[in-house]
């Protein structure tokens, strides 16, 4: 996969043995192994009863979106090395007593969404190792849990509850009173009808979700946040505090918010008007609240508007996150702006706004980082000269991403009031089609115009100081090398030449020797590559890797033991780069079936590639490996080997040089353009 160092979706991942088709892809009623059968899932096989036949050295095993009904005393008897279990979103109303007996070491369970009745403590005895536990969204009517929960030492983070719990009582939660959580979930019904003072005291939890509609017993959250009062809560989330009505009601609900020491707090769903938000807002004037999210929220106009000479201009807040919010009213609520007046970054993603009134730029002096990525902006309406105070002093990180935004003028006239502006991503508009004449301010040292629709005359626009330039997938077929000449702080250049080349204008008059040119341009141009797979392999590290790091300018390759995100599952770390890269190499060799992880690895970049027919992927053949030689199952690698074609890695030293050149062909390498390739050593 070809990855940009700073763009993940410009990647290219390595697998050193790899094209395998795992066990299931060609049939899907069968458990998938990966990890030398550590791992197993059944997901979504249909499943009525825990498989008896999968291999006892499983440690994390996904039976989730099947039809189990129950789970036996013996389902999960041979799997003694169980650590992670997955039951969620099955049917399961009852466990036998001991089902767990033999899986001490489990230490991630979920029960989410099934039938219980009742909150199963009685089989958690056993497992005094768990740190995550996830049984709500069940149908038990009470959320008492038992005593057992009071042994559970380790655990770090508890979800409960489901929409039957109409009411939670003051010792509903007392077992854990001594327990250190990193996060507590509760899920009641539609309408909480009953909350009993002092029920919440007990917590000691880092992270707080509340899904607790409070229509009909609104006077239920002055209490909860009472029983919050004096502890330290780095985020309190709210879904769906008003699920089917609008709050309407004078009496301040928040009111004990500034009691609590709280960093992030966050709303998700559920409705909200301008009373509701104006008493929100309010209350964290006078809080210890940094971080607040607005997200997916039914916002509306009061009925009535309760309005009050009471101005909101003491918001302290490092982070405001407005998003996914379809109605813009709900960004002048007030019409004056003054909550924006002490904000450092404003975010306001999908809210359906199509301008700025004056007012709104007068009252965002201590913004630094303004993001408006995804609504209906277009450059007049954003800018309007007649506006005084449009200069934001301390603004220097501007993100318009996907808008209507059509000149590249009207942006830098508005960015000329931004005297600490460093980065401006203007991706995915529709700019760049104008020969227009644009003065910026000198900070700019990063640019991004991706996916955006350009012609040669956009380098008449672009600031010639920028360091970081990204004009990738946009169409973009020449290249103005009186801008390159002048733009001498430009370290990379990131560009996407439509089937491998590029004119570049100019050339033929300065004719650069090749060594020049690339100290002008390609220098700048970054292409990166990412090594998934350890290097067993011998010619992947002797040869792949040394021709890939070693090129002027170098692939930056990604290897698993060095770039891995410490820390994080390697699973996740394989799926997280699958998934955000931009073209795969399988490498094909007779020892491939001797690598669970590659095998693991194939699984995932066969799920990637659906609906991509294929397109992106790159398949070496390392040695002469047959038709015959495949198992029937690799019906994807086949198929490939069939209708594709690829490149295969010659015996002969004399045409291993032309692989080469092929491969970073293919790849899209930096040089391509160049008429003098000698004094090209890759």
């Amino acid at each position: 996969m070809i990855m940009d160092s700073r763009r993940k979706e410009s990647s290219i991942l390595f697998c050193c043995l790899v094209f395998v088709l795992l066990k299931g892809i060609c049939s899907q009623t069968q458990c998938q192994t990966f990890m030398d059968k550590r791992y197993v899932s059944c997901r979504g096989l249909n499943l009525e009863e825990v498989p008896k036949d999968l291999p006892v050295t499983v440690e994390h095993l996904d039976l989730s979106y099947n039809r189990l009904s129950q789970i036996h005393l013996d389902d999960f008897s041979t799997y003694t090395h169980l650590r992670a279990l997955n039951l969620s979103f099955n049917n399961i109303s009852s466990i036998d007593s001991g089902s767990f007996n033999s899986t001490i070491l489990l230490n991630n369970l979920t029960l989410f969404n099934n039938s219980l009745t009742e909150i199963p403590s009685n089989v958690l005895d056993p497992l005094v190792h768990l740190e995550f536990l996830d049984i709500s969204n069940n149908a038990y009517n009470s959320s008492t849990l038992g005593n057992v929960f009071s042994t559970l030492v380790n655990l770090k983070d508890l979800s409960v509850g489901g929409s039957f719990i109409n009411k939670v009582l003051k010792d509903d939660f007392a077992p854990i009173r001594n327990i250190s959580l990193k996060r507590f979930a509760l899920k009641t019904m539609s309408s909480l009808g009953y909350y009993e003072s002092g029920t919440f005291s007990v917590l000691d939890t880092d992270i707080l979700w509340f899904d607790v509609a409070l229509d009909t017993n609104p006077q239920a959250l002055p209490l909860i946040l009472k029983d919050l009062a004096g502890k330290t809560i780095d985020t309190l989330r709210f879904r769906n505090l008003f699920e089917f009505s609008y709050y309407e009601e004078t009496i301040d609900i928040f009111s004990g918010l500034a009691d609590i020491d709280i960093r992030t707090l966050i709303f998700y769903r559920g409705k909200f008007n301008e009373n509701l938000l104006r008493l929100t807002l309010q209350n964290i004037e006078k809080s210890s609240i940094q971080d607040l999210s607005l997200l997916s929220v039914d916002f509306a106009r009061s009925h009535q508007s309760n309005k009050t000479d009471v101005t909101i201009d003491g918001l302290y807040l490092q982070n405001l996150l407005i998003k996914d919010v379809t109605n813009p009213d709900i960004l002048r609520f007030d019409w004056t702006f003054t909550w924006f007046s002490k904000v450092t970054n404003i975010s306001i993603i999908n809210v359906n706004f199509n301008s700025a009134p004056c007012d709104v730029w007068t009252q965002m002096q201590n913004v630094e980082t303004f993001d408006v990525t995804s609504n209906n902006l277009i450059g007049s309406y954003l800018y309007n000269p007649l506006c005084k105070g449009i200069e934001l002093p301390k603004l220097n990180t501007f993100i318009a991403a996907q808008n209507n935004f059509q000149s590249l003028r009207t942006i830098s006239l508005l960015a000329a009031e931004w005297p600490k502006l460093t980065t401006l991503d203007l991706r995915s508009n529709f700019l760049g089609a104008s020969n227009e004449n644009c003065t910026w301010t000198p900070n700019i040292t990063t640019l991004i115009l991706k996916d955006n629709t350009l012609n040669v005359g956009v380098f008449k626009c672009l600031p010639r100081m920028v360091e970081f330039l990204d004009l990738s997938h946009s169409q973009l077929d020449r290249l103005d090398m009186d801008y390159f000449n002048s733009a001498t702080n430009l370290k990379v250049l990131l560009l996407s030449p439509k089937q491998n080349q590029i004119h570049i204008d100019g050339l033929e008059e300065s004719k650069p020797s090749g060594s020049s040119f690339r100290r002008k341009l390609f220098c700048c141009y970054s292409l990166h590559v990412t090594l998934l797979e350890p290097l067993r392999s011998d010619w992947v590290r002797g040869e792949l890797l040394n021709q890939l790091e070693n090129c002027n300018p170098p692939y930056k390759v990604c290897i698993h033991e060095r770039d891995f995100l410490p820390g994080k599952w390697i699973i996740e770390n394989i799926i997280e780069n699958i998934e955000n890269s931009h073209k795969i190499i399988f490498v094909l060799s007779r020892s491939f079936i001797n690598s669970e992880w590659c095998n693991y690895e194939l699984y995932f970049a066969h799920q990637r590639a659906i609906g991509h027919a294929f397109e992106d992927v790159i398949l070496v053949v390392k040695e002469n490996v047959t038709m015959e030689d495949l198992p029937k199952r690799f019906c994807k690698l086949r198929k490939i080997l069939k209708t594709k074609t690829y490149l295969e890695w010659p015996l002969e030293k004399n045409r291993q040089q032309f692989f080469w050149i092929q491969l970073k062909s293919i790849l899209g390498k930096a040089n391509n353009c160049l008429e003098d390739q000698e004094d090209y050593k890759c």
